[in-house]
């Protein structure tokens, strides 16, 4: 039993993530408060973009490519509040059973065969219009984004 800093509940030793660097080789905090201190941040555009940015740059160090773009530009995108692509509103708040938002915010590569994340590059989609785009290309969902328009 441990503990959670958090909530100071006494828990399993199951329902605390490893961490290396601890005495005890487990996170401080149970899983349940990470998820919900992680939804929380996560409604905060700031931190949005900061998520998103990082998640880009530890894809352009596996996958190679540049990030010229910035937290603040990425912010910006997502103040305005619509996707780059559709118009449509994105929507920060969680969804159960650790999907992803359909309407969440994501960062897409305009050409994907160019690795660089620059602001010519990149625009601010819906999570699932970017998802579609990776599937099967913009070639391929411009005719049924454009066929969704005639419901």
């Amino acid at each position: 039993m441990k503990t959670c800093n958090k909530c100071q509940i006494n828990k399993p030793l199951n329902c605390f993530s490893k961490r290396k660097n601890t005495s005890d080789g487990l996170q401080w905090w149970c899983k349940d408060c990470k998820k919900l201190d992680d939804a929380n941040r996560l409604l905060n555009p700031k931190s949005r973009s900061a998520f998103l940015f990082n998640s880009a740059k530890l894809r352009s160090k596996k996958f190679g490519g540049v990030v010229s773009i910035t937290p603040e530009w990425i912010e910006e995108k997502i103040l305005k509040g619509k996707c780059d692509l559709t118009g449509l509103p994105f929507d920060l708040t969680p969804v159960e059973n650790n999907h992803v938002n359909p309407y969440a915010p994501s960062l897409d590569r305009i050409d994907s065969k160019n690795r660089n994340y620059s602001i010519e590059n990149t625009r601010v989609v819906l999570s699932a219009v970017n998802a579609a785009l990776n599937e099967w290309g913009i070639e391929t969902m411009r005719p049924i984004f454009k066929s969704l328009g005639d419901l």
